[in-house]
């Protein structure tokens, strides 16, 4: 018997995969790939009853956009805000 949650080891072993949840044992005959998809669609059905429109997992032929915001450098020897001397 060899209880893990490494996903890794689980795909590496042949084995038949039990799942303990909700104070049950239950043997999963699809695989771990097949209990993979089970969490994910779970995981996507509790998003979407508590944050409507979330729960939906990306399309993978959909691009993922993402942006870049600018920094405006600014120096500390002049204009606004800058660093004043005292003569300290």
């Amino acid at each position: 018997m060899l209880v893990s949650h490494d996903a890794r080891l689980i795909e590496t072993v042949e084995c038949q995969l039990w799942v303990v949840e909700d104070q049950n044992v239950t043997p999963w005959t699809t695989g771990f790939n097949g209990y993979r998809e089970y969490l994910l669609k779970k995981l996507e059905e509790q998003l979407a009853a508590i944050m409507p429109g979330s729960g939906e997992r990306p399309d993978s032929k959909t691009p993922v956009v993402t942006s870049k915001a600018s920094v405006k450098e600014t120096t500390k020897s002049g204009g606004k805000g800058g660093a004043k001397n005292n003569g300290n």
